[in-house]
């Protein structure tokens, strides 16, 4: 380390690590988000696997220190090069025929992977890699359609979670036979309002909990859970009405005494000028 420091330090005059800097500090100077670019460049020819995984991953590395490592002798190097999202297209490309099986399915959830990779890496029916391609948001549609009746549930889940699902697909699996994978669903952020009613009524609580916790929930629907069988979904959707309510209405927080006059009422379709919420904040005023 102290022979690439210093000669770091003797091509650019930049180098700030010092080169007698113990491995910990390495590592991380190689995760660093502010480490200067010549001293990732230093870092890069580590004897030590951990600090060059560090540059591997870190958004920060130089393409050409990236294009160095991804001919790393260490797998797990070229595993961390996989997963950075500044690699360049055609560093993935070589890396999705890596040797090291994780090397290729880094490669399946990198977001910046070509699709005409991500479709090549599909055709290898690789379970592990169909797992990652399902989480990964640049997969086209299609393939996260044809993913959505994977045999695995935990692709199935992962393809539930993803943002870039189409809408086809979810309806698909809010009705999957896994109770986790339908949380899934309605833990999606981009799922449909129309669809958190249908699982509003899912048998299993873990998915209304979902349902419950999900800022896409229609309010009324939120109210309805307010009463269901489940303690938690109970819990859970109180705690998500008190916000809609103020924020709605114009009440403050802390005015729980309006608050909660308004609880029971169809408080999603009032304004502030509406008669019940002027007669909540004459009883109750904020502060």
């Amino acid at each position: 380390m102290a022979v690439v420091a210093s000669r770091a330090k003797a091509m650019t005059g930049r180098a700030e690590l010092d080169p007698a800097a113990s491995l910990a500090r390495r590592e991380a100077a190689a995760r660093g988000r502010r480490t200067p670019p010549d001293v990732l460049r230093a870092l890069a020819q580590d004897e030590d696997e951990e600090v060059r995984c560090g540059v591997a991953k870190n958004p920060g590395t130089p393409v050409d220190v990236i294009v160095a490592l991804a001919k790393d002798k260490s797998g797990p190097v070229r595993h961390d090069v996989a997963l950075n999202d500044a690699a360049p297209p055609e560093v993935l490309t070589a890396l999705a025929e890596d040797e090291f099986p994780e090397v290729m399915r880094a490669v399946a959830l990198n977001p910046s992977t070509p699709v005409s990779v991500l479709r090549l890496l599909a055709g290898k029916k690789d379970a592990e890699a169909e797992g990652w391609l399902a989480r990964n948001r640049s997969a086209p549609p299609e393939m996260l359609t044809v993913l959505a009746s994977n045999s695995q549930w935990m692709t199935r889940a992962s393809v539930a979670t993803n943002p870039s699902t189409p809408p086809v697909a979810l309806v698909a699996l809010a009705g999957d036979d896994d109770h986790q994978v339908r949380m899934s669903v309605a833990g999606n952020r981009y799922v449909s309002p129309d669809l958190l009613v249908r699982l509003s009524a899912d048998p299993h609580p873990g998915v209304r909990r979902y349902v419950a916790e999900n800022l896409r929930t229609p309010s009324s629907v939120l109210v309805a859970l307010t009463e269901d069988e489940d303690d938690r979904v109970r819990e859970l959707a109180e705690d998500a009405v008190t916000p809609r309510i103020v924020e709605a209405l114009g009440i403050d927080v802390d005015n729980t005494a309006a608050i909660d006059m308004l609880r029971g009422q169809a408080w999603w379709s009032m304004t502030p000028d509406d008669p019940a919420v002027v007669v909540a904040l004459a009883l109750s005023p904020n502060a």
